[in-house]
Formats: structure tokens, sequence, C-alpha cells
């Protein structure tokens, strides 16, 4: 996966080769971007973790998985993918993200519909990480599989074939885990799982940034965008998404001029400005601190 392809919060980007509304894509981390910061997009995704472990936060809730392990993301939902404390391992993994208006029936069958309109509506109850917790977890990873080889050789109907093992996977989990209390366990968590308001409102300051993080960015506008109070939307802010405003903006630009390091022959001080940064000396510090190298010996790394 090329490294710029997670370089929005809100992802636009067209995912398909064809009409056939499902991709997949190979991804390393920290071989090619350090994380994946917080994102929604209007596609389901399924991260398949094939070597190590990450730290997958799901609407608010942190969960670390490891090998064998996958995590379902719907439709909406914001979410991100970290390292895992033990950083000297790279965690490899299949990102498999494909439209569920595909496998929506066109009319008559009224009990699929019914279910993935269930799907689409996020129920408290959806397992985002299936696991060895979980009785389904080898014939969830079977269905997975079974794709991965359609999409290695792709036969003739090959996209018939995908379609089929998504329906067994989604049988599965209906009748193993959606109709029962799923028993995934999660690590520390940021917060409680975000209602439906504040996931719109970080919806909103995510998008926000998305668009505006080349420019100065104030906490008085940010709050202003929420209908906050300065001092409520900084304590808002802490609160789901695990440190202070500044300190997360500052982040996400490091992130991106990490991204444009790696993909690009731009100056430096470049880069720098192109990604917010104003004084060339605090970029730099800040660039050490997160990464431990210098940006010019990490764009070497």
């Amino acid at each position: 996966m090329h490294i710029l392809e997670y370089e929005n919060y809100k992802e636009n980007k067209k995912h398909y080769d064809s009409d056939f509304s499902y991709n997949t894509y190979l991804c390393s981390i920290p071989k090619d971007f350090p994380c994946v910061p917080l994102h929604w997009h209007n596609e389901l995704e399924i991260i398949y973790i094939k070597k190590g472990s990450a730290k997958i936060c799901v609407d608010g809730e942190l969960y670390l998985i490891h090998n064998g392990n996958a995590a379902i993301i719907l439709p909406g939902v914001l979410h991100s993918i970290q390292p895992s404390d033990n950083a000297a391992n790279a965690v490899e993994y299949e990102n498999i993200i494909f439209d569920i208006n595909m496998l929506l029936p066109k009319q008559g069958d009224t009990m699929s519909y019914g279910f993935f309109t269930r799907i689409l509506n996020q129920p408290a109850h959806f397992p985002a990480i299936i696991d060895e917790n979980s009785d389904c977890h080898k014939a969830i990873l079977q269905c997975l599989d079974q794709i991965d080889s359609l999409r290695t050789t792709y036969p003739a109907g090959y996209y018939l074939g995908i379609k089929g093992w998504l329906y067994q996977l989604f049988f599965i989990l209906e009748s193993n885990i959606l109709s029962q209390t799923s028993d995934c366990k999660k690590t520390t968590s940021i917060s409680e799982k975000y209602s439906s308001q504040t996931r719109d409102n970080l919806k909103l300051i995510t998008d926000f940034i998305e668009k505006q993080y080349q420019q100065k960015i104030t906490i008085e506008e940010m709050a202003e965008l929420c209908g906050f109070s300065q001092s409520h939307f900084m304590k808002f802010f802490k609160q789901h998404m695990g440190k202070p405003f500044i300190e997360y903006l500052n982040d996400y630009r490091l992130i991106q001029a990490a991204r444009l390091l790696k993909a690009s022959d731009d100056d430096v001080l470049a880069i720098a400005l192109e990604c917010g940064f104003e004084n060339a000396s605090y970029f730099n510090r800040l660039f050490l601190r997160k990464y431990g190298m210098t940006p010019t010996v990490f764009r070497h790394s």
C-alpha cells in the first residue's frame, strides 16, 4: 500500500480497481508508515493481522491484537492503528475495504436487507475484534483466507466467490456472536464507547483538521466549531482523544511530514512549512522527540 493512501482522516480515495467494490491492501507499520491516524470512511474495513501485534482504537475503545486476529470496522466508525508497545517488531496486516452496499439485495429479499440495515446502524454489541476468545475465530479467518486465495488466482467469476464468502462471514457473525454478548476483551479504554453526539463532534473535529492542518488552527476556532466554550472543548478533546488538542494536532502534522519525507524529495524545511510548522527548529525538536531521529535520518532509514 502506498504511504499516502492514509493521508486523510476521512478517506475520499476510491479504493476499487473496477466496478466490483472490494479491494485488499498489504500494509506494514512502521515500514510503510509510522501509524494510521484516527480516520473514518463510508466503506466497511477488516484489518487482518498477519504478523506482529498492533493497538487498534475503535470508537474510543483501545484493543491490542496480534497475528491471527482481525478487527471489523463498520462504515462511519472512527478508528486508528498504532504499533504495539514493542516498537522493535513490525506489524504486517491485510487491509480489506469494501462497500457493504454491494451485498444489499435490490428488492424482495427483506430478511437480508433487514440484517445489513441493522449492521449499518452500528449495534452497540457489534464485535470490533475477532480473536481467540471468539467461538467463530477460526471460521472467520477461513472466510478471509478463502477470499485471499480467490484474489491470488482470479478465476472466472471470482467476484461471485468473494461475495459468497462475505455472506458466509456475516452468517457466522450473526449465528455465533451478534445474537449474544461478545466476549472480546479490550485494553485500557480512552473513554466509554462514543455516543452518537460524541462521534459526530469528533468527526467534525477530525474533518476540520484534515482540511486545515497546514494552516494555523486555534483552540478558540475549534471550540466555536463545536459550539463549546474553550475550556469545555479542551476537556472534551482530552477525554475522548487521550491527549491535549495542540499535542494531537502536532502529532498529526508530524505523521504527514513523515509520509512526505519518505514519499518525496522535497526539502525538509519545505515539508515542515507544508505541514503547518512555522518554525524549523520547533519542527525538528518535535520530530526528534516523536521518532527518535532527525527528519533527514528518518528519510533515509
